[in-house]
């Protein structure tokens, strides 16, 4: 299953799309991605976060799918966590994945250079892997802030356990079980918002504890002033950029918005219009002869494997 992810002004996560393909292949990104464009996701300065497959990556380029061409202002940039996976994979080695990662979360160019240059100075291997990756790829500083502070694809990764146990159901419960999810998701966090409009409230939960939290912080900023006629200032403060989204996605109108669609209901089996397309039909050949039912448990992925805990002893470390 091929899933986009993504969340509204009050920090909540909510699935966006999703398909059933064969696998992560070529042609099932490009199915997704250019009905992703075509049906649900049509407005410009979009930004896409994944890991690097190279499947994904051909999906986007592809002109034939009008994602990057139908909408130049998009980006497609990789979660760091995967970029980290990738590189203790490649390079073996395992103590250098933390300073990678630092760079990624660094907020300015010249601190990536203090990182980049330890990683050179420890292995210039290592130094040779980044150097092949474009930084507004992988990089806060060289972005130019479309990623409102999301530097990985956790929000896809929590999904996991929300379709834990439906991942062994039959092909039409499969399909079935996220829409009535969504359906009954949609539906109740609209009915939320819109009596939270209707109250008079302009921004959302989320913001208006940010705004309280900043209020109080900026009581110990110090600010002089530099010109009084043309209103320049200098701030000194505790800048943090992890904030998730642009001003306009915290009123509660914008939030009414994402949840203020239907979902049809699904009609009775006799009712459906007749089916003229292809066929698919099973190969007994391919089922997976295991004893008993399958267990339904977390779904392991390349970013659950973790280092290895150091042991030292209690006495002289």
């Amino acid at each position: 299953m091929l899933m986009v992810v993504a969340q509204d002004g009050n920090n909540n996560i909510f699935p966006v799309a999703f398909t059933i393909v064969e696998g992560e292949t070529v042609a099932g990104w490009s199915f997704f991605l250019r009905n992703l464009q075509e049906y649900v996701a049509s407005q410009p300065d979009l930004c896409l976060i994944s890991d690097r497959h190279a499947s994904i990556e051909s999906a986007y380029n592809n002109p034939a799918n009008d994602w990057h061409w139908q909408h130049p202002t998009s980006t497609h940039v990789y979660c760091i966590r995967h970029i980290a996976h990738n590189f203790v994979r490649e390079i073996k080695d395992r103590h250098l994945r933390k300073t990678l990662v630092n760079a990624g979360y660094a907020l300015t160019q010249p601190t990536i250079q203090h990182y980049r240059s330890e990683i050179v100075l420890s292995n210039p291997d290592a130094g040779s892997w980044i150097d092949s990756l474009a930084r507004e790829k992988w990089t806060r500083a060289y972005h130019n802030g479309e990623r409102w502070g999301h530097m990985t694809t956790n929000l896809v990764e929590s999904m996991n356990g929300v379709f834990k146990g439906i991942r062994n159901l039959l092909i039409t419960a499969l399909v079935e079980a996220p829409y009535f999810r969504m359906a009954s998701l949609f539906s109740t966090r609209g009915q939320r918002w819109s009596a939270v409009r209707e109250s008079g409230q302009l921004f959302s939960e989320s913001c208006m504890n940010f705004l309280k939290e900043q209020s109080t912080k900026a009581n110990s900023h110090h600010v002089t002033a530099f010109d009084r006629f043309n209103r320049t200032f200098s701030v000194r403060e505790t800048i943090d950029h992890n904030e998730g989204l642009p001003c306009q996605q915290y009123k509660t109108n914008t939030l009414l918005e994402v949840y203020n669609v239907t979902f049809p209901v699904i009609a009775k089996e006799d009712y459906w219009l007749e089916y003229d397309g292809e066929v698919v039909w099973k190969n007994d050949m391919m089922r997976r002869k295991k004893k008993g039912r399958p267990n339904s448990t977390c779904i392991r992925t390349e970013m659950d494997v973790r280092d290895k805990m150091e042991r030292k002893c209690s006495i002289c470390r």
